[in-house]
């Protein structure tokens, strides 16, 4: 229903679903169907419900145990003189389930599991005789004789904020509200699309944040079709899920796909497509991407959604996990182990796609240096071959030869996180390494280590081999604040680069200014930024 101050249309779109029909299921072995009267619901947390009331079974062998036996895969056998059988139902692969309903057809595209209810199976079909089944791929096709014009994707879990107001969608079939009403626009392949808030938005963003609903559609994402008629074999390929993990990224939050519907151009629903799309629970984040403010802010994830799809690494390995990395590491309700943890592996994702997670450390010094460093590795590995020499004990010989052959190249490869990191900031003109050395070498700290892939290498090294940090361990050493002062330092990092790669160039949220969600342009750490700047 829609509310008052909505101004909105009675709306074409329901978050619940409801097929009722004659259902025919077809069965493997024994070869066979059932039939009957059938149930699909879909409710508003997407939680999905089909049930038959069983009324036929039909056969390509006797039945002697009735519908349990067609219903196993198992055959009866004979003890002691008598027939016995002791098969499992639900081990009778169901190949197919069609839905005939009053408006349409709803099939399905894969072998599909099932469960007897209760103990209706037993004895002869009557009228507690029921099956559950759990929806695979599958299609809901009307009748209707219409190409399809436009794609929609009910969005499950987005609570980002609408700014722009677009009038050149004023007038869409498929507009929820007759006034101009704030969007997210977008470009998809050369045609409009726009996401838009449910009319009863604003209650259900406040039902996921209080924790009152896990799951919930609260927006819906719409463009045009093209020209390729699509199904559930190639939806994935033409359709913009890669927008996903972006807003992902933008809203901190995880969101999820309930169904897809193709409508024609008066907007009459033609075929809806149902998979097993990723349906998250909610958690709140750390926003990325700003939908309020001054109009660089109101447009900011329309550029990202458009930006992204001109950048070489969109939709490709490795951007994908570590969006995921990212996304999770901002998550409210994780760990300070658990988000340093994401952010560094997002971060190893990315120093291995660029081939900088292993360094050649004798490539950094100039040629002289070079020469002074190799003949001193060379002493020191003919010294300790020497001792190899004098060793009476055999296995220890061996040994003392092998750390001698590994001193001669001591220098060459390495692999340190601290280094691959500020290896991968080179790469994109980032400053921070620099900037944080020198705050160090102004304001020492209390551990000794002078750089700050030192830094981060040790703390890298503390979550992986103990799980966790061993903070105050060591009197007056380490501190939680330092920690995350690292951690969302890093995590900053991350957010840059990513965006980078995005071609993304408006404003986003910085971690680093804890106390309030501020706006500040990508490129905004230069080399004048100060370390206090960055939270230190």
């Amino acid at each position: 229903m829609t509310s008052p101050d909505s101004g909105g249309l009675e709306s074409w779109f329901s978050p619940q679903i409801e097929y009722s029909g004659w259902g025919k299921a077809e069965f493997e072995d024994p070869k066979g169907y059932i039939e009957g009267p059938i149930e699909v619901t879909v409710d508003d947390s997407c939680h999905i419900s089909i049930e038959m009331k069983i009324d036929t079974c039909k056969s390509d062998q006797d039945l002697r145990f009735g519908l349990i036996e067609f219903l196993s895969n198992d055959k009866p056998y004979e003890k002691d003189g008598q027939l016995v059988f002791s098969g499992m139902p639900g081990t009778n692969p169901c190949l197919r389930l069609d839905i005939n309903c009053a408006d349409g057809n709803f099939i399905t595209f894969e072998r599909i599991f099932y469960n007897p209810i209760g103990t209706s199976i037993f004895g002869d079909i009557g009228e507690n005789s029921k099956i559950q089944f759990f929806l695979p791929d599958s299609e809901f096709l009307l009748q209707l004789d219409e190409q399809p014009k436009f794609w929609v994707i009910p969005l499950v879990n987005y609570v980002g904020d609408f700014q722009e107001i677009n009038h050149g969608f004023i007038g869409h079939p498929l507009r929820l509200r007759e006034t101009p009403y704030p969007l997210i626009t977008f470009e998809f392949r050369g045609r409009q699309g726009f996401i838009e808030p449910l009319l009863d938005f604003g209650e259900r963003k406040k039902q996921l944040i209080t924790g009152k609903s896990q799951r919930l559609i609260t927006a819906l994402m719409v463009g045009e079709v093209g020209e390729i008629d699509f199904g559930i074999e190639n939806f994935r390929e033409e359709l913009p899920f890669e927008f996903l993990a972006l807003l992902d990224l933008a809203t901190g939050s995880e969101i999820g796909v309930a169904w897809i519907e193709l409508r024609g151009e008066t907007g009459n629903l033609i075929k809806r497509l149902h998979s097993k799309f990723h349906k998250p629970s909610f958690s709140k984040g750390h926003p990325v991407i700003p939908e309020v403010g001054a109009d660089e802010a109101r447009y900011a994830l329309k550029h990202l959604l458009n930006q992204a799809q001109s950048s070489d690494y969109f939709g490709k390995a490795p951007l994908g996990p570590v969006i995921a990395d990212l996304v999770e590491s901002g998550l409210h309700s994780l760990s300070i182990e658990d988000t340093f943890n994401r952010v560094c592996r997002g971060l190893d994702y990315l120093c291995e796609h660029f081939n900088l997670d292993t360094q050649n450390l004798m490539n950094e010094l100039d040629p002289e240096t070079q020469i002074l460093v190799k003949n001193q590795l060379q002493n020191a590995s003919r010294n300790i071959r020497n001792i190899a020499e004098s060793a009476s004990d055999t296995v220890q010989k061996k040994v003392i030869e092998r750390i001698s052959s590994k001193t001669t190249n001591a220098a060459n490869i390495d692999r340190s996180f601290g280094l691959a990191v500020a290896a991968l900031l080179d790469r994109f003109g980032l400053p921070d390494a620099e900037i944080v050395d020198n705050h160090y070498s102004i304001h020492p700290r209390r551990d000794g280590r002078k750089s700050w892939s030192a830094v981060i290498s040790h703390y890298r090294g503390m979550s992986v081999h103990t799980g966790y940090f061993e903070l105050g361990s060591v009197p007056g050493q380490y501190d939680i604040q330092d920690l995350m002062r690292v951690a969302f330092h890093l995590r900053d990092i991350l957010i840059r680069i990513v965006l980078k790669m995005l071609n993304y160039d408006y404003v986003y949220y910085p971690p680093v200014i804890w106390r309030r969600l501020t706006q500040m342009p990508v490129d905004w750490v230069t080399n004048s930024t100060s370390a206090s700047e960055l939270g230190y």
